[in-house]
């Protein structure tokens, strides 16, 4: 994990002692935006069909005095992704990455994005979407008289790049827009 992530987590993160949701959060998510390359569409067209998306989470959890943090959950759609932590002193840095595949995300609608004659124009080829999607996180921590969860909901941003005509015919990489569950 990268250390300027790490600081950031650790003076996000509430100190040791009783952490519960009054005292601050036990679970700190920092999602990174995922990146869609979006082919060139149609003039007029309103619906861009998403391909298959990957987030790379930051997670700092942190569990009472008495728990130590057993597993993070991680949902976006249809996809579950359960991550077991060694967290015995309580708490637990990690990061993850949560791939959604393409059935699994609605077309997005957008107007006057990558449709033709944008390069010509000079018009903005990336676009950043704000909280297209939703992740519901928790947090299982142990404890010697019982489990307990900790939930919560992260926006999750997508970054979308206009990918023209002209670089598929060149043969640029393109997504793996095939994907099936």
């Amino acid at each position: 994990m990268r250390p300027l992530r790490i600081f950031i987590l650790l003076a996000l993160t509430p100190s040791a002692g009783a952490a519960d949701s009054s005292a601050g959060n036990p679970l700190v998510v920092h999602p990174q935006a995922a990146v869609a390359e979006v082919p060139e569409q149609p003039a007029g067209r309103r619906l861009v069909m998403m391909p298959a998306l990957e987030f790379e989470f930051s997670v700092a959890a942190q569990c009472e005095a008495d728990g130590h943090p057993e597993t993070v959950s991680i949902s976006v759609a249809d996809t579950q992704t359960v991550y077991r932590v060694d967290g015995s002193d309580g708490h637990a840095f990690f990061e993850m990455k949560l791939r959604i595949p393409r059935p699994q995300l609605a077309p997005l609608a957008i107007e006057e994005f990558c449709t033709g004659g944008e390069y010509e124009a000079g018009k903005a080829q990336s676009l950043l979407i704000r909280a297209a999607l939703t992740a519901q996180v928790s947090l299982l921590c142990a404890r010697e008289n019982g489990p307990y969860i900790h939930f919560m909901a992260v926006p999750l941003d997508i970054r979308l790049n206009c990918e023209s005509a002209a670089d598929v015919a060149e043969g640029l990489p393109q997504d793996g827009s095939g994907d099936s569950f």
